[in-house]
């Protein structure tokens, strides 16, 4: 009756994602599996949320970005190359089944030497200014150089940490 039909329409409007890879390396043999997995599951995945490293400056879009304005000596350009290597595969075999990928950034860590090099990153207590604008820039920086990078991810889920409230 009327129920079912609003269940239908709701249900139309609702994306199933499949959140993977938390908190480990990007692996493109276990997105085949996942999937695999996906095509056979009773529940239609609509698409993928990657969440691969996180809090280092190798994970997220951090691990995709060169910082090429900066100097910083301590940044291996081979593991953010391998990086992303491994997620244009990722991105391959998830488009090849017809789902977008979602990558998940958590903003809580910046690569060593970068607060120096980017004044304003700090508020007056000597705590990230996440509302700031030069940490607006920073992201938007983040988000130039890794969809440069990655240009066909297909989104990115932003998680902003404040630590009054986290």
């Amino acid at each position: 009756g009327k129920s079912n039909e609003v269940i239908t329409k709701m249900s139309n409007n609702v994306e199933i994602t499949w959140s993977l890879m938390h908190p480990t390396p990007l692996n493109p043999v276990y997105m085949q599996k996942v999937v695999k997995e996906a095509d056979s599951s009773p529940v239609k995945v609509d698409s993928f949320e990657i969440c691969a490293i996180c809090h280092s400056y190798l994970g997220g879009l951090d691990g995709l970005c060169h910082y090429g304005d900066f100097d910083l000596p301590d940044l291996d350009h081979q593991a953010i190359d391998n990086n992303i290597a491994q997620l244009k595969e990722i991105l391959d075999i998830a488009h090849k089944s017809g789902r977008p990928v979602y990558y998940w950034h958590r903003e809580v860590t910046v690569p060593h030497g970068l607060v120096d090099q980017y004044p304003g990153l700090l508020d007056e207590k000597g705590e990230f200014d996440l509302l700031g604008e030069a940490y607006e820039k920073l992201i938007r920086l983040k988000f130039k150089q890794a969809y440069d990078n990655v240009p066909d991810l297909d989104g990115v889920v932003l998680t902003l940490t404040e630590a009054d409230f986290s």
